[in-house]
């Protein structure tokens, strides 16, 4: 491959590692808080 096309795919591969850095912290965040929402309301579905 030509060394332009090397570097590009170097970049793009750099650029795609950042956002899933930034992204899973909040796609964790978001399971964790559904799945406590889920296990709220079933247990207050039960004391009801």
């Amino acid at each position: 491959m030509p060394a332009e096309a090397t570097a590009a795919f170097t970049a793009i591969s750099a650029t795609v590692d950042g956002v899933l850095a930034l992204v899973w912290p909040i796609a964790v965040t978001l399971t964790v808080g559904f799945v406590g929402l889920k296990l709220f309301k079933k247990g207050a579905n039960k004391a009801s």
